[in-house]
């Protein structure tokens, strides 16, 4: 039998389809390792009230504790 670990448990999750109030469909899904960078940069470029809004504090650190780095 082999271990997994809540790393190895987030990838085996399948996407999960949402729909918004405007009516647009989205898929939520596990970032796959190789789009780590994109995450993080993405979460460097956010403005301090897009992260309070988006998280309800204004720190970019939350992102980097989701990947090695």
């Amino acid at each position: 039998m082999t271990a997994t670990t809540d790393v190895d448990a987030d990838f085996d999750r399948l996407p999960v389809h949402a729909l918004l109030v405007d009516g647009t469909t989205v898929c939520i899904r596990p970032v796959l390792p190789g789009e780590h960078g994109q995450l993080r940069a993405l979460y460097e470029e956010m403005s301090a009230e897009n992260l309070r809004f988006r998280f309800f504090a204004a720190s970019r650190r939350s992102a980097r504790g989701w990947w090695p780095a």
